[in-house]
């Protein structure tokens, strides 16, 4: 087993969520209440994208650009995020579906 760390799991790009500013003095809970809710929001739609994205590439096109941890770290990321704000979970969700394609011997 090798102590390398794992690559950074890919994100699409222009997706990542912004970076809070350390100037930032608005102390009004609705509005930071309201930025996390956002913060949120934009992270399970990266994350949904990224999982749907590496699980095509494993299931369907056998090309996989992650190893299996670095794509359970995502997926178990979204499932965190969707049980903490369940408002956050879609029908497209990779956790509310098996991935993959029914293999033709069992059709």
């Amino acid at each position: 087993m090798s102590d390398a760390p794992l690559p950074t799991p890919a994100i699409p790009p222009g997706t990542a969520p912004a970076a809070a500013s350390d100037t930032d003095t608005d102390t009004d809970t609705d509005t930071a209440t309201d930025t996390d809710t956002d913060t949120d929001t934009l992270r399970a739609a990266e994350l949904r994208a990224a999982v749907h994205h590496h699980a095509h590439r494993y299931y369907v096109l056998d090309a996989p650009e992650l190893p299996d941890a670095a794509y359970d770290a995502l997926f178990q990321e979204l499932q965190a995020l969707e049980a903490a704000h369940p408002a956050l979970r879609t029908p497209d969700s990779p956790t509310q579906r098996i991935i993959g394609q029914v293999l033709a011997g069992f059709a």
